[in-house]
Formats: structure tokens, sequence, C-alpha cells
């Protein structure tokens, strides 16, 4: 193979390149990737903004880009001012997540309101983290269609159904995080819901998160384990993987649906380098917990290999956790 390095010098003249004559082909395949090089479009970075009160704030992607929302928060500065500090009160305006989550835009007009999170004190700015992810990225494959056993990705795909159809089958796809050439960095998978929209029963037992017997899918990572989901999703990050390859499992029946409408699924995943993430895991098996006994839990960053934990309760309990900090010392 071979390796290129470039970077871009300002230019006063603007080239004018002769026109090309494309050929146009149409392909009925569920599953199709561009064959430009280089990993073609992929998310930006997260953007942080704030907006006063009573003032009109948009925020937006460019074409061919969906909204992902990861704080969404009115805020009561200590100071009264309208600037942002990470010392002032937040409260999380959840149904923004579901209004703006994967649309192009979303204007938003923060009220002038008391806080119940802050003691009833009025909320002076609107404080948004977000990022967009491409719509059209250079890998799109249908689940239950894709011929290959082992999808290569460099930059972005979006796995989706073919919309939702009450049948029963299983689907599965296995997905490769792409090293780049001439960089041995370990690379791993971010993981967005787009939208996600498959019908579940009306009633599920206390502590089940999936029912076996509802559709759902799975995103197993050897390193982490498995997610399971069902149900409503808004547009969201879900988490980043550890290891470089990861199944996507869907799992469907044939349910009656009431004539109400269901969408399917679709995810965005993302090639991302990792470099923290090692092929050797420290695992600590989870020993049942008795009931209502209260356990505290350290894990470390800066060991040699990535600690991870485990949390376990006895039969027919489930976990409360009541703090989670992470610290800087």
């Amino acid at each position: 193979g071979f390796a290129l390095f470039y970077h871009i010098l300002p230019k006063s003249g603007i080239i004018t390149l002769p026109p090309t004559r494309l050929s146009t082909t149409t392909s009925s395949s569920s599953s199709s990737s561009s064959s430009s090089v280089g990993p073609g479009p992929v998310s930006t970075i997260i953007t942080q903004t704030i907006a006063c009160v009573q003032q009109s704030i948009q925020l937006h992607c460019k074409v061919d880009y969906g909204l992902v929302l990861h704080k969404i928060d009115l805020a009561a500065s200590k100071t009264g001012s309208c600037n942002y500090s990470p010392d002032d009160c937040f409260e999380e305006r959840t149904y923004l997540h579901g209004t703006c989550g994967g649309k192009p835009s979303c204007y938003i007009f923060p009220p002038l309101i008391s806080l119940s999170k802050c003691n009833n004190s009025k909320a002076t700015y609107f404080y948004a983290e977000y990022q967009c992810i491409p719509n059209r990225p250079k890998l799109n494959v249908n689940i239950c269609s894709s011929s290959s056993p082992l999808e290569r990705v460099d930059g972005g795909a979006i796995v989706s159904s073919f919309g939702y159809e009450s049948e029963s089958k299983q689907c599965q796809i296995n997905l490769q995080s792409v090293q780049s050439l001439g960089n041995p960095a370990h690379r791993a998978f971010s993981i967005f819901v787009i939208m996600l929209n498959l019908p579940i029963q009306s009633f599920r037992e206390q502590g089940v998160q999936c029912n076996d017997n509802d559709p759902y899918i799975e995103i197993e990572d050897s390193q982490i384990g498995i997610r399971r989901l069902c149900g409503n999703v808004h547009t969201r990050k879900l988490f980043e993987t550890c290891s470089n390859t990861i199944q996507i499992r869907y799992k469907n029946f044939d349910l009656p649906t009431n004539n109400i409408q269901y969408k399917g699924f679709q995810l965005y995943v993302e090639s991302i380098e990792k470099p923290e993430c090692s092929d050797v895991v420290t695992i600590i098996p989870p020993t049942p917990n008795a009931p209502f006994v209260i356990k505290n839990e350290i894990l470390c960053a800066l060991s040699i290999d990535r600690e991870r934990i485990s949390f376990s309760c006895v039969e027919n309990h489930g976990l409360v956790f009541l703090q989670s900090y992470e610290f800087v010392t």
C-alpha cells in the first residue's frame, strides 16, 4: 500500500476544473458504500453555546447532518449574569431531546421561569452542548440484507432495519473499525441512535429492560458486554466501545400492532481512535450484595490495564445507584 501526507495552504487564485462526465447507475442493493477515497462524512466536534433567557437561539447543522444533544439546560447564575459557569445551578430540559434530536436545526426560546432544582431561583440563561452526525455517511446498510459477513467501517456508517414489518426474523451484522494506514493506534466505535421505534408490550415485569418476546436490537462489544434496546428512543449518543469489532443483532416478532405505525431503527456508528483501550482488561467478578446494604466502589483511570467493575444483586432484587462521580486529583 501507500501513505499520503498533505496539508492545505491558502491560495489567492481560483482553480477552474474542466467539466467531468459522470456515469450514473441505479442499484437495488440494500447495502451501499461510496467509492470515494477517505472516510467520508463524519460527526462534528461538540459545540457549546449559551443564550440569555427570553432570547431566541438556533441550534443548527450543515446540510445532510442531524442534531445530537448532549446537554440542554436552563441555568440560574450565581452572579445573576448571562455568562456560563460550571458552578451555576442547572436544570435539564429533557423534552428538547425528542423535539430537536435528529433534526438539521432547532429554534429554542428559553423562558424566564423559576427552577425547582435551584431553590426556585429564576433562570438567567440557556446552555447547550451538541454535535452533528451525518445522515448520508460512506456506508449505509440494511441489517437484514447485508451479504458481507464483516463490514469494514472507515469513517461513519448507518445500520438500519427496512422500516418495521411485523414478522418473525433474526438478523445480525458484524462491523470492524478500520485502522488508519501508518497509524497503529487502537480503533473502536462511537455509537449513536438516530431513531428507534419498535413495539413493546404494554406490561413489563419489574426490573426487565427489554422483554425477550418484544422486538429489540443488541449491540455486543467483547470488552464491554451487551447493550439491548427496545421501545422508543430519541436521537442520542449511546456509548463508545473498546473493541474494534462489534456485532449488532436484530430480533423481530410477528406481533399485532393495532394499526400503529412503527418506524424500525437506525443506528449511526463511527470509527474512532481510542488508544486508552488495551487488549487486556482487568475484570472484577461481581459478588451478589445483600439487600439494602450500601457499598462503595472506586476505579482508577491511571492503572496500567483499564479497570472494569460489575455490580450484582441477590435474586429478586435490583440495583439503586445513590451517587456516581468522576474525580480529578
